[in-house]
């Protein structure tokens, strides 16, 4: 049976834990049977999504600690215990009416509501729906780029995203997952999906530069930033279709592989920023990073332009990497003032939990 997860609450460490149902508690056990937590069923409180992993979050009113469990055994004997827990929900007829039905309403609007409708329809769609709408941009990724899975890596990107997630109060569960991919680049996608390239940690200077950049696309997930473009890209691509200007089904076809494509506005980008800055902030964690990882990522484009240059002029066709992560989220000058910070607060990582996330794509 699958092992839960548990964050303590009070050391930032994440437990493997095994659960039990004792009378009216819920026991949570770490290595050698030590007892981690000991929560009154009827205290028990579980996240009203399921993520997109499979996961169920469980915390307990008025006690320390965060509860994380995917399997089936131990979801199966809580149910029976009479806890109300979340479930997978496919599509189903209705769902699909509903989305055809905000369809026609973005349709009847016309270009006037294409920027405003979007958002809204983004805020109100349920988050099971979220996710599934970007399962298969996600599965994209996937086929092309292997899961990075060392383990002490993870832990300490979920030990992260636990934690940014309790300061800004965010609702939506969010995973972050490393693709092994050179790219210097970051997704956020609906459902609180955020992929990170293996490129973008091989980048980043320091654990603070990595956090500042999960942090703002953490912000994009506050926002449903990716969930507004996909609505958005897919209600131009109907309107078009009804002046005989575009094809509804390979609009359709390709709506996943738009969300990897599209880029945010600057408001999107501006309230990413700032929120990213309010998390960190309220998380106790230092919040220089993203401002100084935006110089970082400046003063290497202008590096590998100088050597794309080089290349040319010898005529040896190698191009320099993509910087795809400034390209989608152009820094400029206002925003770098706007989010620089001092070197105030704690590291985001220990030093042995940078290096094993800066290990966690196996190196051949």
């Amino acid at each position: 049976m699958p092992a839960a997860r548990f964050h303590d609450g009070h050391s930032g460490a994440t437990h493997t834990a095994r659960i039990a149902i004792d009378g009216a508690l819920l026991r949570v056990a770490g290595q050698d049977n030590v007892l981690l937590a000991a929560w009154p069923l009827a205290a028990v409180k579980a996240a009203p999504e399921i993520d997109p992993d499979g996961v169920v979050t469980l915390t307990a009113r008025d006690l320390p600690g965060v509860l994380l469990i995917d399997g089936a055994e131990d979801l199966d004997m809580l149910r029976r215990a009479g806890l109300r827990l979340p479930r997978h929900r496919s599509w189903t007829a209705r769902h699909w009416s509903f989305l055809v039905l905000a369809m026609a309403a973005l349709l009847g609007l016309g270009a006037l509501g294409l920027d405003a409708l979007p958002r809204w329809l983004a805020a109100i769609i349920p988050a099971s729906w979220e996710s599934e709408l970007g399962a298969p941009a996600e599965a994209i990724m996937t086929a092309s780029s292997k899961r990075c899975t060392g383990k002490d890596g993870r832990a300490a990107l979920d030990r992260l995203a636990a934690r940014l997630r309790e300061a800004g109060h965010i609702e939506t569960p969010i995973t972050v997952t490393v693709l092994d991919d050179k790219l210097v680049n970051a997704f956020t996608l609906p459902g609180g999906r955020v992929l990170v390239m293996r490129g973008l940690i091989d980048t980043a200077a320091d654990g603070a530069e990595l956090a500042g950049v999960i942090a703002h696309e953490f912000g994009h997930v506050a926002h449903h930033d990716s969930t507004t473009l996909l609505l958005r890209s897919l209600g131009i691509s109907l309107l078009l279709h009804t002046v005989g200007l575009g094809d509804t089904a390979s609009a359709a076809a390709q709506t996943a592989g738009d969300l990897l494509n599209l880029a945010y506005g600057r408001a999107a980008e501006s309230a990413a920023d700032d929120t990213a800055i309010a998390l960190l902030t309220a998380a106790g964690l230092r919040a220089d990073g993203l401002s100084r990882f935006f110089d970082h990522m400046e003063a290497r484009a202008g590096k590998d332009q100088a050597t794309a240059a080089g290349e040319a002029g010898q005529g040896s066709g190698i191009k320099p990497p993509r910087l795809t992560w400034l390209s989608t989220h152009p820094p400029s000058l206002e925003r770098r003032d706007r989010t620089a910070r001092a070197m105030e607060g704690a590291l985001p990582f220990t030093g042995r939990e940078w290096q094993a996330i800066k290990t966690m794509c196996p190196r051949k």
